[in-house]
């Protein structure tokens, strides 16, 4: 399964250089064990990076990717779990 091609980084404006690395879309994804959960309510979720000291907020729709990670689905079974739930 081919997944589409991002959208362009380095818009104008933009301070982030640009990135490029492929993945296969039949590669597993799994969290980090670095990475600890606190839950927010019931529609967003803090995680909190070691060792870099981040913290990134999901919504419910991260969350559910999040939770997706569990290193059995691919990144194909992840796109098409999100196109189909949110499309």
């Amino acid at each position: 399964m081919a997944l589409p091609d991002p959208p362009p980084k380095n818009l104008p404006g933009s301070a982030l250089p640009e990135r490029r690395f492929v993945v296969e879309a039949t590669a597993r994804v799994r969290q980090a064990p670095q990475v600890q959960e606190f839950p927010l309510g019931e529609e967003e979720m803090m995680l909190f990076l070691q060792g870099r000291e981040a913290l990134h907020t999901l919504n419910t729709t991260a969350w559910a990717v999040w939770d997706l990670c569990d290193g059995e689905r691919t990144i194909a079974d992840v796109y098409l779990y999100v196109i189909l739930r949110w499309a």
